[in-house]
């Protein structure tokens, strides 16, 4: 595990560079600026975590900081957490809940809290769930390999024999 911890930040400072990439790309989308040629305003509003327009910069920054730490989280979520099974759930549910309150935060702050928090926590739910049970199946592969390497067998001998 202490190598696997030498491998955090390296991957936390990488997926805090896509988090503001995906920050810029975000802004993009909505219409805010233009890569090439002249702006065209779209009516919607840079992600400013809705500070007042003298502030405005200061909630620029502070919705560029809440991506970052985003990507952080995600960047650390490509290790593994732990090595055995009751340290990696609990491990699993504090990174989970720390991701919950970082995308939490943004939306309020961005959308306010009537009825847009739901439509950000669900699909950041199933997606932490669906790559979670697929590692899962993929650790559960790994094991059934090396089991049949060794030539351990999980029937049961007896009631089931011929």
């Amino acid at each position: 595990m202490a190598e696997i911890k030498k491998q955090w930040l390296p991957r936390a400072l990488a997926g805090g560079l896509a988090g503001v990439a995906a920050h810029v790309l975000l802004g993009y989308l909505l219409g805010c600026f233009s890569l090439i040629g002249p702006a065209s305003f779209s009516g919607f509003r840079f992600p400013d975590c809705r500070f007042p327009y003298e502030l405005e910069p200061l909630g620029e920054a502070l919705s560029f900081g809440l991506f970052a730490l985003f990507g952080a989280e995600v960047g650390i979520a490509t290790l593994p957490f732990a090595d055995s099974g009751r340290e990696l759930v609990i491990h699993s549910l504090l990174h989970y809940a720390v991701t919950t309150v970082t995308v939490s935060v943004w939306v309020v702050l961005n959308f306010g809290w009537r009825g847009t928090l739901p439509g950000f926590l669900i699909p950041l739910t199933l997606v932490y769930a669906l790559v979670w049970l697929v590692r899962w199946a993929g650790w559960y592969r790994e094991l059934l390999a090396i089991r049949k390497k060794l030539g351990l067998n999980r029937k049961k001998e007896g009631a089931d024999a011929p």
